[in-house]
């Protein structure tokens, strides 16, 4: 897409957004780029998991097709249902999959403007995210450069606290453009026209959140309680079903012995001893269990995280309750 094919509905959306008199300088879309950093970590992540779940459905149902004759039972129709279980696992991995590819096609309806009065970036994703930057937000901007000229100029960041206790960033501005020197300058005359003292462009830290004055603390509750019980239930969960796994399959031996006779051991003889003796390869073994253990950890930081996170919301729900009927109280 060239610089200036911007579609109809985005012209539409930033001349809704202008204020009476207000002058457009530049309008522009992101480069659209599919293996970004964080579309790569996704990818990467959503191969491995959807690999691991797989794997561990096809583990729980010893390799073939659940045959739902057998089960006589409800102990064998548990056992018959088990590795639908990871199915939800499955579903998870190729949700996660298709993030990226949401993510490049949101670059066609992202649009960033620079009109004589202030700097707006429109997020046109799952919903629409329009930011307003006004000459005095434009003080501390910086760039980040590519050999190839194109890049980011940063105007501000958006932080939060997550469940873990962990702080997050995410860069704010005019990403992946063609021209970023170009538009730095042009924000920074922006400012400078409306009488706002900036700083020197040699004073910025490039690439460092922390250059923005209107940095401030984050007062966002942080506990890793919740972490701790959500890997708890995860051990728990884990140690069920690999336990299920271990006694399913100790029992279907134990009911092929009780009803074994000697003319079905001796008819079977043959593909017994057969079975005995393939042995595979080592690496196949080794690759086995490497997908067995990092299903099993991903599985336990998964839901470590999940509950956690749960439980971190409801915490934050009700201290938020708690204010409120304070605040009615005292009035």
């Amino acid at each position: 897409m060239q610089k200036n094919d911007i579609p109809p509905e985005l012209k539409e959306t930033v001349q809704r957004e202008l204020k009476p008199g207000e002058r457009v300088l530049l309008s522009e879309m992101p480069i659209p780029t599919f293996f970004t950093p964080k579309n790569t970590q996704l990818l990467i992540f959503s191969i491995v998991w959807t690999s691991f779940a797989v794997l561990w459905i096809g583990a729980a149902a010893s390799f073939s097709v659940p045959d739902f004759k057998d089960a006589s039972g409800p102990f064998q129709l548990m056992r018959v249902l088990f590795p639908f279980l990871g199915l939800p696992f499955v579903l998870f991995g190729l949700g996660i999959f298709t993030i990226p590819f949401f993510n490049y096609r949101n670059a066609y309806k992202t649009i960033y403007v620079i009109t004589d009065r202030r700097a707006i970036t429109f997020d046109n994703g799952w919903k629409r995210t329009v930011r307003s930057y006004p000459p005095a937000k434009l003080l501390n901007i910086y760039r980040k450069e590519k050999s190839d000229g194109t890049g980011d100029v940063i105007i501000s960041y958006d932080e939060w606290v997550n469940a873990e206790s962990d702080r997050k960033t995410e860069d704010l501005g005019f990403l992946r453009i063609r021209d970023p020197k170009r538009v730095e300058q042009m924000l920074r005359d922006l400012a400078r026209e409306a009488g706002i003292d900036i700083l020197p462009q040699d004073s910025v830290i490039k690439g460092s959140k922390h250059s923005f004055s209107s940095m401030q603390e984050s007062v966002l509750p942080r506990t890793k309680a919740g972490i701790r019980l959500g890997k708890v239930i995860a051990v728990l969960i884990l140690s069920i079903s690999l336990g299920y796994l271990s006694h399913s399959s100790s029992f279907e031996d134990y009911q092929k012995g009780q009803n074994l006779t000697f003319n079905e051991y001796a008819e079977g003889f043959e593909d017994h001893k057969a079975r005995l003796l393939d042995h595979g390869s080592l690496w196949y073994d080794i690759l086995l269990v490497l997908f067995m253990v990092g299903f099993v950890i991903c599985s336990y930081e998964l839901m470590g995280k999940v509950v956690g996170w749960a439980l971190w919301r409801i915490s934050l729900r009700r201290k938020s309750q708690r204010k409120t009927w304070g605040s009615h109280l005292n009035y």
